[in-house]
């Protein structure tokens, strides 16, 4: 029996791709139209949403359509210093997709 196992890894280890999927859905759009929007194909979208694949053009866009950097990059919050490398370079890539990046993968602390 041949079964496709799908691994997480990096930042986007951990990523609850049900709750983002609903997100996307609460907010009027689906897979499909985002991958139409970015012309990319829509299998990039669902990897992308659960993890497996780490497309800065769609995390850039579902960053911008409001969903929260912490359902996108769960390692990064949750052990920031094993991930420092990588999220350096998430913040550069995202910036050239023209997302604000100042406090991206920083926790807000209460004062």
């Amino acid at each position: 029996m041949n079964t496709a196992l799908m691994v997480q890894s990096g930042l986007g280890k951990g990523r609850d791709c049900m709750l983002i999927q609903r997100e996307i859905r609460d907010k009027g759009l689906s897979m499909s139209g985002i991958a139409r929007a970015l012309d990319v194909h829509h299998s990039l979208v669902q990897s992308t949403v659960c993890g497996t694949r780490n497309n800065r053009k769609v995390l850039a866009y579902l960053l911008k359509i409001g969903v929260h950097p912490k359902q996108l990059f769960p390692m990064a919050y949750k052990a920031p210093e094993a991930f420092r490398p990588a999220i350096d370079r998430m913040r550069r890539d995202l910036a050239e997709q023209n997302v604000r990046v100042d406090d991206l993968f920083t926790e807000r602390r209460a004062a």
